[in-house]
């Protein structure tokens, strides 16, 4: 079964293959904006940063089986100089990488923009655990431009993630186990 989610106007919505309907899951704060990644061992959806105003920022996940969904704050511990504030860069390229036998090690890895190189960032699924990702090859990655289809992660089902960072680049890819 496909599901499409789109965030429009601070509402979330679901596209559902069965009955070729979009359904209302529910409102996300104002200040929902940047990446988004869903959590399929968990099944709910990322969100790296929302602006709760009075410069408050944090992460949330949403809870996809629910209507109206349930939105949950959470506190990122580890290395929080980039994240939750500048998460809100358009085009940050964000994936949930599910570890193969320990649920605990599941992560989503995401790409800051406007850097050249391989490093990601790995924030873990269960804990918000921020830290870097150790990558080797990746020194010849430039820093991208514009959005579009590029500056995107993509699971290949081949045990890894490609990331093309722009159309007259080569593809880059990250075997995940």
């Amino acid at each position: 079964m496909v599901f499409v989610y789109v965030l429009r106007v601070y509402e979330l919505f679901v596209w559902k293959q069965s009955t070729n309907r979009w359904i209302f899951v529910g409102g996300v704060s104002s200040g929902a904006t940047g990446p988004m990644a869903v959590d399929t061992r968990r099944n709910r959806l990322f969100m790296p940063t929302i602006n709760f105003g009075s410069g408050v920022h944090a992460p949330v996940t949403i809870n996809l089986g629910e209507i109206p969904c349930t939105v949950v704050q959470h506190t990122y511990s580890g290395d929080t100089s980039y994240y939750p504030v500048n998460a809100t860069d358009n085009g940050t390229p964000m994936v949930f990488v599910p570890h193969p036998t320990d649920p605990t090690q599941d992560c989503f890895l995401w790409r800051r923009c406007h850097i050249t190189g391989g490093t990601l960032g790995r924030i873990n699924a269960s804990t918000f655990f921020i830290d870097t990702l150790p990558t080797t090859g990746g020194a010849a990655i430039p820093s991208e431009r514009g959005g579009g289809a590029y500056t995107k992660f993509l699971a290949t089902g081949l045990n890894g993630i490609a990331y093309a960072p722009l159309a007259s680049a080569n593809v880059w890819f990250l075997r995940t186990s």
